[in-house]
């Protein structure tokens, strides 16, 4: 598999100003909350890169404690396919303040199964960031309280988002286009 053209809707330098000011932003979420301790929860694989950077970014006088999650809900399709499996225990969170990070919100209902989940392990708070939103037709199941980007319903990969489980160690977030190659548009499966 190799990608001949790659379109890029992100590239890196936006990524990194995009994540810095999300931070920014959960920064004074925390710091109006009187919030000193925050757990982030980031959802494996795809969110890897985004939450490593947004984590970085983060003030170095907020305690943070870091875990990740699997949640299935794409299978081997470009789109979600069933409800959303947690594959973890979240228990530890309970009287702990959350804050869930995924990369692609979609039709929402991966978020809202683990944030419920969450509130129902007995989190104090919960909060939702991702790094894309994208344009949904229907009603979504929630909305993100945190995200960096908006974009329509094209399938994305890199930094972190793969494409058939490669290019997540793009730098970029490229758009996948069916004529990008004759391989490619036989087989088509990914993951995130």
């Amino acid at each position: 598999m190799n990608l001949k053209k790659r379109e890029i809707l992100f590239d890196s330098a936006r990524i990194k100003s995009a994540v810095e000011k999300v931070a920014i932003e959960i920064s004074c979420y925390v710091s109006s909350n009187g919030i000193r301790r925050l757990d982030v929860l980031w959802v494996a694989e795809g969110a890897v890169m985004f939450a490593a950077d947004l984590l970085r970014a983060l003030p170095p006088d907020l305690q943070t404690r870091v875990s990740s999650i699997r949640v299935s809900s794409y299978g081997d399709a470009l789109s979600p396919v069933g409800e959303p499996v947690l594959q973890g225990d979240i228990r530890r969170f309970k009287d702990r303040d959350v804050l869930v990070v995924d990369d692609v919100l979609d039709t929402g209902g991966t978020m809202r199964a683990l944030l419920e989940a969450l509130k129902s392990a007995g989190a104090r708070s919960v909060k939702s960031c991702v790094l894309i939103s994208k344009r949904f037709s229907g009603k979504r199941a929630v909305e993100a309280d945190f995200k960096c980007f908006e974009a329509g319903s094209e399938f994305v990969y890199g930094y972190g988002l793969d494409f058939k489980g490669m290019y997540r160690n793009l730098a970029d977030i490229c758009i996948y286009r069916e004529s990008e190659t004759e391989e490619d548009s036989n087989d088509k499966t990914a993951n995130h």
